[in-house]
């Protein structure tokens, strides 16, 4: 689900770039490491109605956006950020970054040195929202 977007300075180019900011609601069908390639699909909602019990109802729409994850960081105390770098010439984007719930070997798949140190930072750091699976 969107975030926000904004525009990208990196690299210099005829046409502005953006960079894009996503929640990751949807278990991924395996853990996402560093360097893994992925292609993003957004999630649009469709129905804009008064009824408080109609459940919202979606559609699934491309991002354009297919590269390889970068780097993870730890953000709040259950949210992970990935930053996925767009190998698709056509498309305006050039980083999306995508916000994940923190579960290891669920959401995420890492090293035993980087999950100590997120265990570690994890402990510090405080929950200010979730990302629902």
């Amino acid at each position: 689900i969107k975030r926000g977007a904004a525009p990208s300075l990196h690299p210099p180019a005829l046409r502005q770039q953006y960079n894009i900011w996503l929640d990751v609601v949807i278990t991924p069908e395996t853990p996402i490491s560093i360097g893994a390639v992925v292609k993003i699909i957004r999630l649009k909602p469709t129905n804009r109605n008064t009824y408080d019990d109609a459940p919202t109802r979606y559609t699934a729409e491309t991002t354009g956006v297919e590269g390889r994850v970068l780097e993870m960081r730890m953000v709040e105390a259950e949210v992970l950020e990935l930053l996925v770098s767009n190998d698709n010439k056509r498309s305006s984007i050039d980083f999306a970054h995508l916000a994940i719930k923190y579960a290891p070997g669920l959401t995420v798949k890492m090293g035993w040195t980087t999950r100590l140190r997120l265990a570690i930072l994890s402990s510090m750091l405080n929950s200010a929202r979730t990302i629902p699976l």
